[in-house]
């Protein structure tokens, strides 16, 4: 009897799963401000919703994009560092992408803006935003800001245990901004640190695996 009664909320308690997943991806692609700015709020209680709800919400909000572009630039704005936040500075990235070089002109100001706040904090809290413009780089050069993403290795080059997805984000939007030119400066980067630095060690990785598929090319 026990058996048969976990089963049957086992089966009860998938189905609410499904049902608040096409709530949540409808709710988020509608495009309503009001409704944008409910499923931000979702994105903020990630204790609450488990990981595929969370999933359900940011596609729907990409998918929407740019319809509620202004509710999550003025998310971004008011708390880059929340869950959030973050995810703002994805959606947005993505959008840069879709866009290329006609991406709507407050995306990049917003995301840089968010990437100087996070870096007060560490390259950890840096990866969101420094991801969101990697992808607006690769919607259409932006070689303008290749001195922010130097910042952003520099930053890295201090910590004794960087972020390395922040590091990767920058050497990747760097390589597409500059191309092959860009390698000088990263070897100079990495010089004079230890055999096992994390920095100097992932700078290395990424200089040999481009420089081999340069030499083939």
């Amino acid at each position: 009897m026990a058996v048969v009664e976990s089963a049957g909320l086992r089966q009860r308690l998938g189905q609410i799963v499904n049902e608040e997943f096409e709530i949540v991806h409808t709710l988020a692609r509608s495009g309503d401000p009001a409704s944008v700015e409910a499923i931000l709020d979702l994105l903020d209680n990630s204790a609450v919703f488990g990981p595929r709800i969370r999933a359900a919400a940011v596609e729907g909000l990409v998918d929407t994009l740019p319809a509620g572009v202004e509710v999550v630039l003025s998310r971004l704005a008011r708390a880059p560092l929340s869950d959030a936040g973050g995810q703002c500075a994805y959606m947005l990235g993505e959008l840069a992408y879709k866009q290329g070089e006609q991406r709507d002109v407050r995306i990049v100001p917003a995301l840089l803006t968010a990437l100087d706040i996070a870096l007060r904090d560490g390259t950890g809290a840096a990866m969101p935003f420094v991801n969101g413009l990697r992808e607006c780089v690769r919607g259409g050069g932006m070689a303008e800001i290749t001195p922010r993403f130097l910042a952003v290795l520099l930053q890295a080059r201090s910590e004794r245990y960087p972020e390395v997805g922040t590091i990767l984000g920058a050497l990747e939007a760097l390589l597409d901004n500059e191309g092959e030119a860009i390698f000088a400066e990263l070897q100079k980067l990495r010089e004079g640190r230890a055999e096992d630095d994390l920095f100097a060690g992932t700078v290395n990785e990424f200089l040999r695996d481009h420089l081999a598929q340069a030499s083939k090319a």
